[in-house]
């Protein structure tokens, strides 16, 4: 048998070679994988941050050629795009700026691959929604390999953090497991700054960022009406500029008091018992399979069980949780 030529990683021959307990019952060690890496496999990278720039740069030096790298920042994904291709030949990354909403759906089915460098759990629902949207289900309720699109996710806070393949229709997707954030109602800024997509993210942006701005050195007294007129005055303009609704008044007073009261109505609900889950109302795939559920008794679900706990999570309505970068 002829040796194959070495290639840039040891450490990913080992993986790629020889079989090993950690792989799928369908995986075939061999060196076309490492050709197929190279010239077919097509990656999107989505968020070009502290964690989407280090995703990008493993990746190209794993040996990945074409990668698309998504973010909503035009100089940061075209400067992240040019120096990981200075430094690593033959690789091709071609850099999108632009809100993930604002792609077709048609853009993400290009990509055999998803990989999450963002710090927005509403970003990450989008993603998990849409990469749950492909999924097919064959004759004997079995998920159909060319429609699922594995997605990898991650996140950072400080030294610490986590990292997770999920295979839709196999393993828990994002929504399964979003009970797991615990409830936070900051907002980073640069989601702030660059990329608001509800009343909250305006109405934070103007008292965050444009008050210091404008009013520097004079601290914001909630308890002040003048103040918070600026405040909704501006968040107001801030909506208009990228077309948000649903900026009041009366939200923009609710605002400061959401570290009080952080649950008030929730959107994605999930409700599980034990374990099981009985509804998921995100994404389509799962609410479909679940819906049927919502017209049968509790008590019934619970498989007859008279007492005991019942898990329901999801996100405050009116603003979003995000996870720390």
């Amino acid at each position: 048998m002829a040796v194959s030529e070495p290639s840039r990683s040891r450490d990913l021959d080992k993986l790629l070679l020889r079989p090993g307990h950690i792989i799928g019952p369908n995986f075939e060690p061999g060196p076309e994988l490492r050709e197929a890496i190279k010239e077919s496999v097509k990656v999107l990278v989505v968020g070009a941050g502290g964690l989407g720039c280090e995703l990008l740069k493993d990746l190209a030096l794993t040996g990945f050629r074409t990668l698309m790298l998504e973010d909503v920042g035009k100089p940061k994904a075209e400067v992240a795009a040019k120096r990981v291709m200075e430094r690593v030949n033959g690789v091709n990354i071609t850099p999108h700026f632009c809100r993930i909403e604002d792609k077709p759906l048609d853009f993400y089915s290009d990509f055999n691959i998803i990989v999450l460098g963002l710090d927005s759990i509403e970003a990450r629902s989008y993603i998990n929604g849409v990469a749950c949207g492909f999924l097919e289900y064959d004759s004997d309720d079995n998920p159909r390999d060319e429609t699922v699109k594995p997605m990898v996710d991650g996140g950072t806070e400080g030294f610490k953090g986590h990292a997770r393949i999920i295979l839709p229709g196999t393993t828990p997707c994002f929504e399964c497991t979003i009970w797991l954030f615990p409830p936070q109602v900051k907002f980073p800024l640069c989601t702030l700054a660059e990329t608001p997509r509800t009343a909250a993210h305006c109405i934070e942006y103007a008292h965050l960022i444009k008050w210091d701005e404008v009013h520097s050195g004079k601290s914001f007294d909630p308890d002040n009406p003048e103040d918070m007129q600026w405040v909704y005055s501006e968040a107001v303009k801030r909506a208009e500029l990228f077309g948000i609704p649903g900026v009041t008044y009366s939200l923009t007073q609710f605002i400061d008091q959401l570290e009080d009261h952080p649950r008030l109505l929730l959107t994605r609900v999930s409700v599980s018992h034990r374990g099981k889950n009985l509804y998921m109302q995100a994404p389509p795939v799962l609410e479909e399979m679940t819906r049927s559920n919502l017209d049968l008794p509790l008590f019934d679900l619970m498989g007859g069980i008279s007492k005991d706990i019942v898990h329901v999570n999801g996100m405050a309505a009116k603003v979003t949780r995000s996870n720390l970068v």
